[in-house]
């Protein structure tokens, strides 16, 4: 297709400055392509003042990179749009190079600029050209996307470079009349806010909503443009994790990462041959919506555990009552020798 633009010389000394242009040409729909992310195809859209057509506008960002002399574009158009015939017009940008658009097949647009000089497209940004597309009669009135596809730049080199797809949106409003739809918001199945937007706007943020122990995570089905109709959106929140801090006797034993609201499980502590553990003090059941410490120690297993003169019940291990309502010096007195059941501490009397 391109090389049909190129072949209407009229002399040999023409032909041959034209063959090398047609062969730099026919080159870059043949070369392997460069990835150059820096650069970027970018489309806007402005309504025309009888609200049935809309001037596209097609830019280029090449800071990265440069030295184009040719492209080729598809612009995927919403079935219900056409091209307004001669209304292509080319960017100061292009004024060295032919500029064509024309529908193919399956309502696509193909954009093409080349030049017989291979001349290098001026500038590291700025508008390209634009055209104008229009909608047929009985058109509903909604938002509509329109996408560029397959956007190849080629250099005088031969080289060429895939640019990553563009998007625009497009609102069509028969008349014109400013109309506005409610953006519900949701928190745990209540109403949160009520929001009136114009359709076819961007949707304003909103405050986050806070709730204990989450952090929220956005909007589920918040779109980005209002569309023709009220939109229901729900918060989404990612439960928190918290610390618990474990000290025993003074020192770290362990640290715990816990959800919040969730069972609390505390580590087990194991005895040794003259002390137990004496449990870990004020461990709620689940965890709060913050960190925690808390502490425990080993209890001796002897008389030292218990003062002398503190009043005691004393059980066999086997569960059997052997004293009560004496003190702990009298109990020494009393029984012989070994390990008994204290105030519900086992304890070793001696």
């Amino acid at each position: 297709m391109i090389v049909s633009y190129l072949i209407y010389e009229k002399t040999n000394k023409k032909m041959k400055t034209l063959k090398r242009i047609t062969v730099s040409l026919v080159c870059w729909l043949a070369m392997a392509v460069c990835a150059v992310a820096a650069d970027a195809v970018k489309m806007s859209v402005e309504s025309q003042p009888d609200f049935q057509s809309w001037k596209v506008t097609v830019s280029l960002d090449n800071s990265q990179s440069g030295n184009y002399t040719a492209f080729q574009m598809d612009m995927h158009l919403p079935e219900g749009f056409v091209l307004v015939e001669n209304s292509l017009e080319a960017d100061f940008r292009l004024l060295a190079h032919q500029v064509s658009v024309a529908t193919l097949e399956g309502n696509v647009l193909r954009l093409l600029a080349y030049s017989l000089t291979n001349s290098v497209i001026p500038g590291n940004g700025g508008a390209l050209c634009s055209f104008v597309i229009a909608a047929e009669p009985g058109l509903q009135e909604n938002l509509y996307t329109l996408t560029m596809e397959d956007i190849i730049f080629s250099r005088r080199t031969g080289t060429e470079t895939r640019l990553s797809d563009a998007s625009a949106a497009l609102k069509y409003d028969a008349d014109g009349v400013v109309e506005s739809y409610d953006v519900v918001y949701m928190v745990d199945g209540q109403e949160y806010k009520r929001v009136p937007v114009e359709w076819g706007t961007p949707i304003p943020a909103v405050e986050s909503p806070v709730k204990e122990g989450y952090t929220f995570a956005g909007w589920e089905g918040l779109p980005e443009l209002m569309p023709k109709a009220d939109v229901v959106v729900t918060a989404r929140f990612t439960v928190k994790t918290f610390v618990i801090t474990y000290y025993l006797d003074g020192l770290i034993y362990k640290l715990v990462s816990v959800e919040y609201g969730a069972k609390i499980v505390p580590p087990e502590v194991e005895s040794t041959e003259d002390k137990e553990f004496g449990g870990w003090v004020g461990l709620p059941e689940t965890m709060p919506a913050r960190n925690l410490t808390i502490y425990g120690n080993m209890v001796p297993l002897g008389i030292e555990a218990l003062f002398e003169d503190a009043v005691v019940t004393v059980y066999s291990l086997a569960g059997k009552r052997l004293l009560s309502g004496r003190t702990l010096r009298e109990a020494k007195t009393q029984l012989p020798r070994g390990v008994y059941i204290v105030n519900g501490r086992r304890v070793y009397l001696r």
